[in-house]
């Protein structure tokens, strides 16, 4: 038996996402956006079946159909940026990698006009004119109900369902009749077996209570994610959703017929069992089992009584192979405790036919069993892939390790997920931050972030290498200059009353040390800062310092009294930046120390972390960057990180300032990150307190203990913590990755990071790892060329 697809096009017009069938039901089609998969807990499973039950009770004599079609695909990389040589990398790693696409649409049926007929209707379903008055206003009602309903769905914090067009209502259609073959008009053979073009083809069905576990519940623990210690969820019906990798389709169907009708029927069904109990114990025990289900129903506003069906297709070109999806399907109907009819003779027509969209209405009743809405709903399969944006930083998602796009600064701030987009990075010695860190930092760049590092130890120094026109090191050296001048300007409009005030800051550093200064001294000293830049050629700290010992009239002339700025203190105090044994930092001979013009920047401060005399110093280059060359400029993204913070903040200056940053940057259109080992290096005081209040976005990787801890200081939830319990990184095989968990504001999840060869050899900062690929920078004079070829070397 061949059948043309155009044979059985079961569409007879369309008016939006409305569809008049030929059968003469009225359908609207909806697009499903569901949460991503490992995202959900135990409660959000329990709310979202509770959602799904108020939705389905605001509709009445109707059919709900979710189609979920899974797709076997592999990544083309066309999503990512492919211009730079890692990026290029990136998309050679990941092309070609085998995935399940899954879309999810809702069909909303009314099939309770028996005077629809095709000849007298045209293509405007709800406008036309030749619609008997009683047919029209059923319609009106019906779609008002059904808008009503969307309003109520679409306000939940999970599902978002989205009208289709008639363009995708067709596309749907006809990939649906022709097997998904890529655009392919095609035939269809339901006997001796059924072949959809060059597919053949298996369907499964639960259309009985028989095929059922005697109680459902919404979701299931997750044995490849749990340990002794914690448990983790899925929906009961995952294990035949992404779970099940192959192409299928799974319908889920609720008929939803009117509660009081069905249970009169229950009511007729009882009395027949009752009427032949003496002649079968099984007639006996089912007018029990419905006397006491009768007796729970009656007066109980959370039972709905409905009907439904689920039905599972698969297909695969070899049949030799689809013989073993066979044995996986029983295998997934199994882990949900579902034994199901696998339909051979005629059966399974029906269940193709009525399960193209808008085509529900039509399923015979004998292929459907009673259940009640609550229970229905746990039918719904409620999570999909992981989501990829417009943009973001690259990441992997969890279940095919697959590249998707992470927003976290953009859209999670406008749609207030979160009201700052500052983050911490928490992960113990060893468990891969400075991998994930260079990554983050490499990706800002790329896409035009202005960035500012501060390390310890010079794990991102092949990151700078990497882009040397864009980016400026500064690493303190004896006997080296620093690298930046702070006096500098490009434009005399550059002398703002923020750049005096920074320029002070710094100039007090090297005079008051840990000194506090008197505010007439800096009142004094800003109008010497002002008075210099009228006069000075050279700019830099020993220019000015030679200006103030050769101005001997300076105060006369400023009329500054003497006692309100000690001349000869500060002539003293500072020459040893100026002429003595440290003039070798501020030197600028060549005044191109600017780092104004420069999209990375980063301070090393390892060699001088514990020298009083140096660290003050870069402290100060830090915040005469940030303040006036990131701040300053209002048109470009900045994030700021501190890498090893808890060094950094056991100093009261820092501390300060990284407070003072957490506090305001959003106001800059910025984030500041943080790096820590626990969070138990964070004060817990005022200061640490603040910092945390402002701070909303976590990566937090593998943990070996302190998750209690994070949680009390972070307001984790419990299914956070059992994220994180659950993370499994591998560092073996070709498919090496870290995982890690990402929060932002309410929404969490676990990410991979499965990275290129070329990012490993740039990211890795172990000294047995970046020595060998420094020798081939110094060697080659370019850090790209350096890690090609290290790679061409044997291991």
């Amino acid at each position: 038996m061949i059948i043309k697809t155009d044979d059985i096009f079961p569409i007879h017009s369309l008016d939006g996402n409305c569809m008049l069938g030929v059968n003469g039901d009225i359908t609207f089609a909806f697009s499903l956006s569901l949460p991503e998969i490992y995202s959900l807990s135990e409660t959000d499973y329990d709310v979202i079946n509770s959602e799904l039950f108020r939705f389905f009770k605001m509709l009445t004599h109707c059919v709900v159909h979710k189609q979920d079609i899974f797709l076997k695909e592999t990544f083309a990389g066309g999503t990512l940026p492919n211009s730079t040589f890692l990026q290029k990398a990136t998309i050679n790693k990941f092309k070609g990698r085998p995935f399940l696409s899954h879309q999810s649409y809702v069909y909303i049926t009314y099939s309770a006009l028996p005077s629809l007929k095709r000849t007298y209707l045209n293509s405007s379903i709800l406008k036309t004119k030749q619609l008997f008055q009683a047919d029209k206003e059923k319609i009106e009602h019906f779609h008002k109900e059904v808008e009503r309903a969307l309003a109520f769905f679409n306000s939940s914090t999970y599902f978002k369902l989205t009208p289709l067009t008639e363009t995708e209502i067709r596309e749907l259609m006809i990939a649906y009749l022709n097997g998904f073959s890529n655009g392919k008009l095609t035939d269809i053979i339901f006997k001796p077996e059924f072949i959809i073009g060059d597919h053949y083809v298996n369907i499964y069905a639960v259309n009985s209570t028989d095929n059922l576990p005697e109680s459902i519940s919404n979701c299931i623990k997750d044995d490849a994610l749990s340990a002794d210690d914690f448990s983790f969820y899925k929906g009961f019906l995952q294990p035949l959703g992404l779970d099940f990798e192959c192409n299928h389709i799974v319908n889920q169907i609720i008929f939803i017929d009117g509660h009081e009708a069905l249970k009169k029927d229950l009511e007729k069904s009882n009395v027949n069992f009752k009427k032949f109990a003496k002649f079968s114990s099984d007639n006996k025990n089912l007018s029990k089992r419905i006397t006491q289900y009768l007796d729970v129903i009656e007066g109980n506003d959370n039972i709905r009584l409905c009907r439904a069906h689920l039905n599972v297709m698969v297909w695969d070109k070899d049949r030799n192979h689809l013989n073993a999806i066979d044995n996986e399907a029983v295998t997934k109907f199994k882990e949900c405790e579902i034994t199901p009819y696998h339909a051979t003779y005629i059966d399974h027509v029906y269940y193709y036919l009525c399960s193209m969209p808008g085509s529900a209405g039509s399923f015979p009743r004998q292929e459907t069993f009673d259940s009640d809405l609550l229970t229905a709903s746990t039918l719904f399969i409620p999570v999909t892939n992981y989501k990829s944006e417009d943009k973001g930083l690259q990441f992997n998602e969890r279940k095919y390790t697959t590249p998707v796009l992470v927003d976290d600064f953009y859209k999670p701030y406008e749609s207030k997920l979160i009201s700052a987009r500052n983050s911490f990075l928490i992960a113990p010695t060893g468990k891969g931050k400075s991998v994930l860190l260079n990554h983050i930092l490499r990706q800002s760049i790329e896409q035009d972030f202005m960035v500012t590092l501060v390390e310890l130890g010079a794990s991102y120094e092949k990151l700078f290498h990497l882009y040397p026109d864009i980016s400026a090191y500064i690493q303190y050296k004896e006997g080296e200059p620093l690298g930046l001048n702070p006096f500098l300007l490009t434009h005399k409009s550059e002398l703002t009353a923020d750049k005096i005030r920074s320029l002070a800051d710094f100039i007090f550093i090297l005079w008051k040390k840990d000194k506090k200064e008197e505010e007439f001294e800096r009142v004094s000293l800003y109008k010497i800062i002002q008075e210099y830049y009228k006069h000075a050629s050279l700019l830099s700290f020993p220019a000015f310092y030679s200006f103030v010992k050769k101005s001997g009239d300076l105060l006369t002339r400023l009329e500054i009294d003497p006692k309100f700025f000690d001349r000869d203190e500060f002539i003293h105090v500072t020459s040893e930046y100026a002429v003595g044994m440290f003039k070798f930092l501020l030197e600028d001979k060549k005044q191109q120390f600017s780092l104004y013009d420069k999209k990375l920047v980063g301070f090393e401060l390892e060699n001088c972390k514990d020298n009083l005399d140096i660290l003050p110093i870069m402290f100060m280059s830090i915040l005469d960057v940030t303040e006036n060359s990131i701040w300053r400029n209002k048109t470009v993204d900045k994030r700021i990180w501190f890498e090893e913070a808890a060094k950094l903040l056991k100093y009261p200056v820092m501390l300060r300032a990284i407070d003072y940053y957490f506090q305001t940057i959003r106001k800059h259109g910025g984030s500041i990150g943080i790096v820590l080992q626990s969070i138990d290096q964070i004060p817990n005081n005022e200061i640490g307190n603040a910092i945390i209040n402002n701070t909303q976005i976590y990566f937090v990787m593998e943990q070996d203990q302190g998750i209690e801890t994070m949680r009390n200081r972070l307001s984790l939830t419990q299914h956070d913590c059992n994220q994180i319990r659950s993370i499994q990184s591998n560092f073996l095989g070709s498919q090496r990755y870290t995982e890690f968990l990402l929060k932002m504001g309410s929404r969490s999840n676990v990410y991979r990071l499965e990275i290129p060869d070329e990012a490993l050899l740039a990211y890795l900062s172990e000294a047995k790892d970046k020595k060998p690929i420094m020798d081939e920078f110094e060697r080659s004079g370019s850090m790209e060329q350096a890690i090609i070829n290290r790679l061409k070397q044997p291991v």
